[in-house]
């Protein structure tokens, strides 16, 4: 796979988006890139309607051209999350919004509405292996695609792709780590510098959600408790590098809180495994980012928050962050969930 190193752009907006976006309208078509490939589009495609196909694109050339037909021939509660998306965002762009809440015409008939918790939660999965793909650290083929089409592994795979492409958002060229003889994270995360930084990721499961089998939990119940996952990530073999755990925390979206509100939660259901820090006795993590990235919570309600994310930063690690890299880091983390504009 080539490495690309013009990483580190960034949008209208100013927000973080990796490898610069190439899209423009050429003798009719819309031209746009993927990586070393040119795709030529409908010209009045929107964005977010391309990183979908590109998404599609790629999940058929690792899982086959009959997975969705597949997926639509199980009963509902046996189908892939993927699929059940991908449903809800094809009847929303059928009906032009019409069945969802702030439906706006931006002309040239392209409509834009707020989005569903299963609209969103596809949408945010379709650009975060767009920017992957686009960044060339990821291809049609790879097994976290293949883990990804699997039901029983899709969530672990989805929250690994999102941190990867916060990552690369970030500015950093990842190596994904796949020697199973040791206990390795996820990815190696570079930028040229002399600074590379381990990178692990896990989320909390829950019963009925993200294809996990079971009954979806009452929400009033759910806690955090993460100190399990939490505990596994950092005994993994970092080799002296700075190490980054994003943990989601896959909460109801309202019990979403301020941190301070959530400090005590987060001490204990987290951190409280670890015991009293100190020079003696450092954590064996240099950044801990918690997320709460929840639209599927929604399902085909509008996603009305679930994006929430925190970013701790130890007092004595065995090797710290550098200042610069976590700024990076968390500025591409803040901006996750806000998707490209038509």
């Amino acid at each position: 796979m080539s490495r690309v190193d013009d990483l580190g752009a960034r949008d209208e907006q100013g927000r973080p988006i990796g490898r610069p976006t190439i899209d423009t309208i050429y003798l009719g078509k819309r031209v746009r890139a993927v990586g070393d490939r040119i795709w030529l589009r409908p010209p009045q495609e929107t964005k977010q309607e391309f990183f979908v196909n590109v998404m599609a694109k790629a999940l058929t050339q690792t899982l086959g051209d009959d997975w969705k037909a597949k997926q639509d021939a199980l009963q509902e509660s046996k189908r892939h999350p993927l699929a059940l998306w991908t449903d809800a965002w094809d009847a929303m762009r059928r009906n032009k919004g019409e069945k969802m809440s702030g439906v706006r015409n931006e002309g040239g008939g392209v409509y834009s509405a707020d989005p569903s918790g299963d609209a969103l939660a596809l949408l945010t999965t379709a650009y975060d292996i767009y920017t992957l793909l686009h960044a060339m650290v990821l291809k049609a083929g790879d097994p976290i695609l293949k883990r990804l089409g699997q039901r029983e592994q899709f969530q672990g795979a989805r929250y690994e792709l999102t941190a990867a492409a916060i990552v690369v958002r970030a500015g950093y060229w990842i190596e994904w780590l796949t020697d199973t003889s040791r206990e390795l994270p996820e990815f190696i995360a570079r930028d040229g510098s002399s600074v590379e930084i381990a990178v692990e990721a896990k989320s909390r499961s829950r019963p009925g959600l993200l294809g996990k089998e079971g009954e979806r939990p009452d929400e009033a119940t759910v806690k955090a408790d993460l100190s399990r996952l939490h505990r596994d990530a950092v005994q993994k073999e970092t080799d002296g590098r700075p190490s980054v755990v994003f943990l989601d925390m896959n909460l109801p979206p309202k019990q979403d809180r301020t941190f301070e509100e959530w400090l005590p939660t987060l001490q204990d259901g987290v951190f409280g495994w670890r015991g009293e820090s100190s020079a003696e006795n450092p954590d064996p993590f240099s950044a801990v980012v918690l997320t709460n990235f929840s639209w599927h919570w929604y399902g085909e309600e509008v996603a009305e928050g679930g994006g929430h994310h925190y970013f701790v930063l130890p007092f004595y690690p065995v090797v710290p962050l550098p200042g610069p890299d976590a700024d990076r880091i968390w500025e591409s983390v803040r901006a996750y969930g806000t998707l490209p504009e038509a």
